[in-house]
């Protein structure tokens, strides 16, 4: 009984990783673990080591081993605050009292145990229930010649009221888009009634609710539903049979986000990321387990010149237009989540690497949301020139946030946590306003324009 307690360390690494992937394994897959783990085991084998070859600490080298295993793995979770007292008030203790540790360590082990089961038959349950709903088979119907629609999601775009009371010009952007033929809603608002403060447990965040609704044409979303569910709608839209029965093929040009990812779309492109440094950053699990640890501070995201998350999603931007502008031929439904303004902020406003790190969160957002306005206008720009006859369509899921630290999100009126940017180009229509519209029913009603 004795000897397990020296597993530990090794148990507090598995649980650390576990229990993150845990709760998220409706819609993760478990491959996404495959760097966390490799990194946390080796995080408390050199503790163990290290400790174990100290006099002072070998006695007690299991408990203070587990400890910093803990606190290095979870510093930026509990704060280095906390994480550095944690660390260095016990070792103190051994080191100077010599206590006899075993009498916590063989129970901590113990439920450590329990713990590691309990959050692996979590993560079991949730894969077993996370089987998304089959889209039924449906052949393109032939219907002869049909526009493009390109549907382009910019994440966390504000509206252009919104930006206004940010302190942002929009002036050249919107005449911009005018000029080009478009029509720019100034004032459009989400529909969706969550609120930073709520207090009820929300299980869906704001960009699944937004993409379950407009791609099943105006679906009511609860904000009650489940992350199951809600995934399935996004996944599994009725966009599809629409589309195929109307002659349009679906292409899915794709972020890392894994709900709009994993689309039944007929044709779907995903970033392919060429270095190890950078699968070691490009899925959601790994991205969330670095921001966890003390690696975070060791610069890992500044490898590669300005940082490697920065070229990473840099990249990814730059490789979605690339894509969106590739398009050749008719018949096409083309949809981006681009996740721009959306964090990581990469971008000045100028469009080139962000790396000041003195700026503030809303100086970073607001200098990437002013770069997204040129962004939209060039891309907008291409567009109309490459492919005349398309409809287009640029609109963002949500309003502006702040998700870390959330308590940012208190100082934004309801225009600008709401207020989305919406914009679309008919051919052969002047600039038309859809008043009275939701922000999930324009796209619904821009395609049936289309139809005869």
């Amino acid at each position: 009984m004795t000897k397990l307690r020296f597993f530990a360390p090794f148990l507090t690494a598995i649980l650390c990783v576990m229990s993150l992937y845990a709760a998220n394994a409706d819609r993760l897959p478990w491959a996404q673990t495959i760097y966390a783990f490799p990194v946390a085991i080796a995080t408390s084998l050199i503790f163990m080591l290290l400790f174990a070859l100290h006099p002072r600490t070998a006695r007690s080298m299991p408990l203070i081993a587990t400890v910093f295993t803990a606190a290095t793995l979870l510093f930026y979770m509990i704060t280095p605050y906390a994480a550095i007292p944690l660390m260095i008030i016990p070792l103190v203790v051994v080191i100077w009292k010599k206590p006899n540790t075993k009498v916590i360590e063989i129970p901590l082990t113990i439920l450590l145990i329990v713990a590691v089961m309990v959050s692996s038959g979590q993560a079991v349950f949730a894969n077993l229930n996370s089987g998304t709903t089959v889209q039924p088979v449906t052949t393109i119907a032939d219907t002869g010649i049909q526009p493009n629609i390109y549907f382009i999601v910019t994440d966390r775009m504000p509206s252009i009221d919104a930006m206004k009371e940010s302190g942002i010009d929009t002036g050249e952007f919107v005449s911009g888009m005018r000029d080009l033929g478009f029509y720019v809603k100034e004032n459009q608002m989400s529909a969706d009634t969550y609120r930073y403060n709520m207090k009820q447990k929300v299980n869906s965040t704001r960009t699944m609710r937004y993409f379950a609704s407009v791609l099943n044409f105006n679906r009511d979303i609860p904000l009650l539903i489940s992350s199951k569910d809600c995934r399935n709608l996004i996944q599994n839209p009725k966009i599809i049979n629409y589309l195929h029965a109307n002659g349009w093929s679906f292409t899915n040009i794709a972020s890392w986000f894994a709900e709009t990812a994993g689309i039944k779309a007929d044709i779907t492109y995903k970033y392919p990321v060429p270095s190890l440094i950078e699968r070691m950053y490009r899925d959601e699990l790994s991205i969330a387990f670095w921001d966890r640890t003390i690696y975070r501070g060791l610069n890992f995201r500044k490898w590669e010149g300005s940082g490697i998350t920065g070229n990473l999603e840099r990249g990814r931007v730059e490789w979605q237009t690339s894509e969106i502008l590739a398009v050749t031929g008719t018949n096409q439904f083309i949809m981006a989540h681009i996740l721009m303004p959306h964090e990581p902020f990469v971008f000045t406003a100028a469009g080139e690497p962000q790396t000041n790190n003195k700026l503030s969160k809303p100086e970073l957002y607001l200098s990437q949301i002013r770069y997204a306005e040129t962004f939209i206008l060039n891309l907008a720009k291409e567009l109309r020139e490459k492919d005349p006859t398309a409809f287009i369509i640029f609109q963002s899921d949500e309003g502006m946030c702040y998700p870390k630290p959330r308590e940012l999100n208190k100082d934004l009126t309801l225009t600008q946590w709401n207020g989305v940017m919406t914009a679309w180009y008919i051919p052969g229509r002047n600039p038309l306003d859809l008043p009275g519209l939701k922000h999930t029913e324009i796209l619904q009603y821009i395609m049936n324009e289309l139809l005869p």
